[in-house]
């Protein structure tokens, strides 16, 4: 029975939604470069069902933290980590639960052209990364991006952080990794599955799938800062409760709390009636 209930939710509240974003200001949304491929998708969806335009700035979580603790105007915050959004609810600048919404994985990445074997993953690259033949090596900031952290997590299990750390080329964000990797600026590199599928960069490398007992978790928080829209609710909702990623190589999760994250949002908003969106949450 609560299943069904909140199926009704679902249904009842994507058709007010329709109606609600229509008619408001574009959200702005800040979002981890790793989501680029799978929220540029989302967007053409919403925009298509809605009419409502998503404006986005893609970063590094923790720059995009940091802007927001100094008052950037953003609605919504799509981070590569929990933490971070963790951190904002407890400064009481959300107006919504956290919720994650999806999960990472990292790939390891070669130049197209490259020779080097990646059948065995990183310890295929072990000859190479000895005879000097890797150079440079590519990963996230570990202090800026949740990607980075995790690829760093995954040297260390493999026993490679030490040797490699003089030769790592720390991007800025996920994306940036893949991008060197792609140029030729370095000869391998570790980056966000996700990633891969943005245009140019699937056919610039050839990749591997890394183990996800090598590295700590990468869970996808998202959740509404003060002064968001109705529109900006409908995207947390959708994101909360549905998934718009399954061509992508990051695996939206879906939460039996998604439900209940959804009708919450629509009580704040004031835009359903209470009683059914109480009932939604039970």
């Amino acid at each position: 029975m609560i299943h069904s209930r909140r199926q009704v939710m679902v249904g009842a509240t994507g058709l007010l939604s329709g109606r609600v974003c229509a008619a408001d200001r574009a959200p702005l949304i800040a979002a981890a470069s790793s989501l680029k491929g799978l929220l540029d998708e989302f967007a053409t969806e919403f925009e298509r069902e809605t009419g409502t335009k998503l404006r986005f700035v893609f970063g590094a979580t923790a720059n995009l933290l940091r802007q927001i603790e100094q008052g950037a105007p953003f609605e919504l915050f799509l981070a590569a980590d929990e933490d971070s959004v963790q951190r904002l609810a407890a400064g009481g600048r959300l107006v919504s639960p956290p919720t994650v919404f999806a999960r990472g994985r990292l790939s390891l990445v070669v130049p197209a052209s490259s020779l080097l074997p990646l059948d065995q993953g990183l310890a295929g690259l072990v000859p190479a990364i000895k005879a000097g033949v890797i150079g440079r090596f590519a990963i996230a900031n570990p202090e800026l991006a949740p990607y980075g952290r995790a690829a760093q997590q995954t040297l260390q299990a493999a026993g490679l952080w030490e040797v490699l750390q003089p030769r790592l080329m720390l991007a800025e964000t996920i994306t940036l990794a893949a991008t060197l990797v792609a140029s030729g600026g370095a000869p391998a590199g570790l980056t966000a599955a996700s990633v891969l599928m943005l245009p140019g960069l699937a056919r610039a490398v050839r990749s591997t799938p890394i183990a996800e007992d090598q590295h700590a978790p990468i869970r996808h928080a998202a959740a509404a800062l003060t002064g968001a829209t109705p529109a900006a609710l409908a995207v947390l909702a959708r994101l909360s409760i549905g998934s718009h990623g399954s061509a992508y190589n990051v695996a939206l999760i879906l939460f039996g709390c998604g439900s209940s994250v959804f009708c919450y949002l629509w009580l704040g908003s004031g835009y359903i009636p209470k009683l059914l969106a109480v009932w939604g949450l039970l």
